[in-house]
């Protein structure tokens, strides 16, 4: 079982903090580094921001965040995509070869 850390920080008069050294270290991040608040109900976690997530995309952050809430909300509508499903969106990527690497050629527009 992972060791708990408690450490406490005092809110200034402009709503900043100032993260114990401890806690950054046990969270890998630096100055410069970016964490995140998650909150729930009575609930905050802290936790080092993935720097490859994209937060450049409020559409995508949005649908995201919709899904999350969703899920949680509703836990019992998540199941297993039928077998009808599976077979259905085999059939439309099948021959088509993707990789996400190679850049778009032309404009784009979202």
């Amino acid at each position: 079982m992972a060791a708990v850390l408690k450490r406490y920080s005092k809110i200034t008069e402009k709503g900043q903090i100032t993260v114990p050294k401890d806690v950054r270290d046990a969270l890998g991040v630096r100055q410069g580094g970016r964490i995140a608040w998650r909150i729930e109900g009575e609930h905050v976690a802290v936790y080092r921001v993935d720097e490859t997530e994209n937060e450049d995309d409020p559409a995508l952050n949005a649908f995201l965040s919709f899904l999350e809430r969703d899920i949680r909300t509703h836990p019992q509508s998540v199941a297993a995509l039928s077998p009808a499903l599976v077979e259905r969106i085999s059939g439309l990527i099948e021959g088509v070869d993707v990789d996400p690497e190679e850049e778009i050629a032309g404009d784009v527009a979202l």
